[in-house]
């Protein structure tokens, strides 16, 4: 696909729309916090603010596959209820690829530095009582935001406009990670191991569902156990 051809040039301007506004206020977050100040405790009406710029998010993806004349299914999403083994199976398999790099990393600091290597503990920034309902909403519509955006529509458009699905798996993962490294380098660096199984998958198999239902699963450990933390 020639990007001389006027419709391919507005699908690239297209592309950078839905993936700017989804992801420009996460990735000037992440960074703030990493090269400047602590994280901040969440607070139930951040929580609602960041899910209002979700959902804005899908409605702006929502509207530019509409104007393309496109479905959701021709980016990989739908439901059949194969899907939910399969998310098991992607849930343990990211998981083994998040945990394995973090003890890498954490084994490795210890033997270059002599000492434990320290993370944030972000559980305690969403762990008040008074943010663990805006918490669970955020917890349920974040996966589909993530994954339709970063993997889904990124990935299918980077595959067809370069034509290489090595380059449209680093950039998700790339992208992906770069907002959440407020949670510091080897937190980040675990999630982008388990970002790679989650757009290897979804490059082989184009199914976005069982992603998407792995990454809920992630998303409600994560806001249970800071609700038993509160």
């Amino acid at each position: 696909m020639g990007f001389k051809d006027p419709s391919t040039r507005l699908r690239v301007l297209e592309l950078a729309l839905v993936t700017s506004v989804a992801f420009a206020g996460p990735v000037f977050g992440s960074l703030y916090y990493f090269f400047g100040e602590p994280l901040q405790t969440s607070t139930s009406g951040q929580m609602m603010y960041a899910l209002i710029n979700e959902l804005l998010a899908i409605s702006v993806l929502v509207y530019v596959l509409f104007r393309q004349g496109r479905r959701f299914g021709e980016i990989g999403f739908g439901f059949v209820w194969r899907d939910v083994p399969r998310s098991l199976a992607l849930t343990i398999g990211g998981y083994i690829a998040y945990y394995g790099c973090f003890v890498m990393i954490y084994y490795s600091h210890y033997a270059f530095t002599g000492q434990t290597l320290a993370t944030p503990d972000i559980a305690s920034k969403i762990s008040s009582k008074g943010v663990i309902p805006a918490g669970l909403v955020f917890a349920v519509v974040n996966p589909f935001f993530e994954e339709l955006i970063v993997r889904a529509y990124l990935m299918t458009e980077l595959r067809l406009l370069t034509g290489s699905a090595a380059i449209s798996i680093a950039t998700s993962v790339l992208l992906q990670t770069l907002y959440h490294l407020y949670q510091g380098v080897p937190l980040a660096a675990a999630d982008a191991a388990m970002f790679s199984v989650f757009a290897l998958y979804f490059s082989f198999t184009r199914r976005i569902m069982p992603v998407v239902l792995a990454h809920l699963a992630f998303d409600l450990f994560s806001v249970s156990f800071a609700a038993l933390r509160a």
